[in-house]
């Protein structure tokens, strides 16, 4: 019996890509309680004694074996790994042991993105794929959440009760109540942004009107639900970045240095300025920044690590950038450079969607960890692959549909 490899190797080109957008925009995560069996139920309300990693990591490891001699040579991906092993290893010595959680999310989107380049570059019509698979996932997740809420139960009173008192859209759980959504109060909203984002693009390119103004809505409500304030008024505030994005027509380089600047800026302002805000989730990020300044000197500009406010503290500092230099230094800057050219080498096409997506990664990083979580850092990075290639006459072909 022989194997025609050319059948399936047209099979994996035509199909593959489905698969592959499929995996890494669910939100699946495997515990890592693995004393518990292998579990996909964790989540703020269910937590095992070790956290989960989402499914997409998994994937990402998976293809990075079978690409490892094109990352090996790829030479911005070493001089990186380099310098972030140097100072991971400092950071060791000091016992700080956080730096490897950050460090290897920092590689995560990047490695992501030139993996799944090469993936896709023989491949037609990504885009699309891409996008139907997203539209695909939202749409079903929504009519299982409202069956689950509403019509399971067939309870009378507590339908009345969810419609007039406390409207919901949206659960915890991935389709079975045996897989919960580990992040679903934080960073899963990313993937309503991310559909809000598409969507916009195709109606300004007459694509695929109807699915996107569906898409559109169904984001727009529930995106409400996981109460996660970044992806609620990064939605909102589309329209108004739509807006100053067509009035300016800048280089996606300066769009990337401008809001790099703000972020920065406000960084160093809320670092310096205790302002005592009475919003707690505000008042622990603005006190993180604070605590570690108030203890800065000359050395952490070399060795951030070296702060005593950095080493007590186990956690996050709830500020990307701050939580990077913190460990790394000034090796942020070459990881940022790398990033934004990332985001700049699109196709010309993609252009407002690679700035929205800029725009709620980079601001974004004021208050939470964003491109450095696995789940957004990994998603980011497939994205971006997807629009740093041409899919074939892709307007022409489905403008219709």
């Amino acid at each position: 019996m022989t194997v025609d490899m050319r059948k399936i190797s047209n099979s994996w080109k035509k199909y593959g890509p489905y698969f592959i957008f499929f995996l890494i925009f669910s939100p699946i995560f495997i515990s890592l309680d693995f004393s518990n069996g292998i579990k996909f139920d964790a989540w703020i309300g269910n937590l095992y004694s070790r956290p989960s990693i989402p499914i997409s990591s998994l994937v990402v490891a998976f293809f990075s074996m079978f690409y490892s001699r094109w990352i090996v040579k790829n030479k911005q991906l070493i001089i990186l790994f380099i310098l972030l092993s140097s100072y991971l290893a400092f950071n060791l010595y000091f016992g700080i042991t956080r730096a490897i959680i950050v460090g290897l999310g920092m590689l995560l989107p990047i490695i992501s993105f030139y993996v799944f380049k090469n993936i896709f570059k023989n491949m037609n019509n990504t885009f699309k794929k891409m996008y139907l698979i997203l539209f695909s996932i939202i749409v079903l997740k929504f009519i299982f959440d409202v069956y689950f809420i509403y019509i399971q139960n067939l309870d009378t009173e507590l339908i009345l009760s969810h419609m007039f008192t406390n409207i919901r859209f949206s659960t915890t759980y991935y389709f079975l109540d045996s897989i919960r959504i580990y992040n679903y109060f934080d960073y899963f909203s990313f993937i309503y942004y991310v559909a809000v984002v598409l969507s916009l693009h195709n109606i300004t390119n007459n694509i695929m009107l109807k699915r996107s103004l569906l898409l559109i809505v169904i984001s727009g409500i529930v995106v409400l639900n996981p109460n996660s304030r970044l992806f609620i008024y990064g939605v909102y505030l589309i329209p108004a970045l739509y807006l100053f994005y067509v009035t300016t027509r800048l280089r996606l380089e300066t769009y990337f240095y401008l809001f790099m600047t703000a972020s920065i800026s406000i960084t160093f302002l809320i670092g310096f300025v205790d302002f005592n805000l009475s919003d707690i989730s505000l008042s622990t990020r603005n006190n993180h920044a604070y605590n570690y300044f108030s203890d800065f000197n000359f050395v952490n500009i070399v060795l951030p690590f070296d702060n005593q406010y950095r080493m007590k503290t186990t956690g996050s500092f709830h500020n990307e950038l701050l939580e990077i230099f913190s460990f790394f230094g000034v090796v942020i800057i070459y990881y940022y450079y790398l990033v934004m050219k990332i985001y700049s080498e699109i196709n010309k096409k993609y252009k407002l969607v690679s700035f929205l997506l800029m725009f709620i990664i980079v601001i974004g990083a004021l208050v939470q960890i964003n491109i450095s979580n696995p789940y957004i850092g990994i998603m980011l990075g497939m994205i971006l692959a997807v629009l740093s290639l041409d899919s074939e006459n892709m307007e022409q072909k489905y403008a219709k549909q």
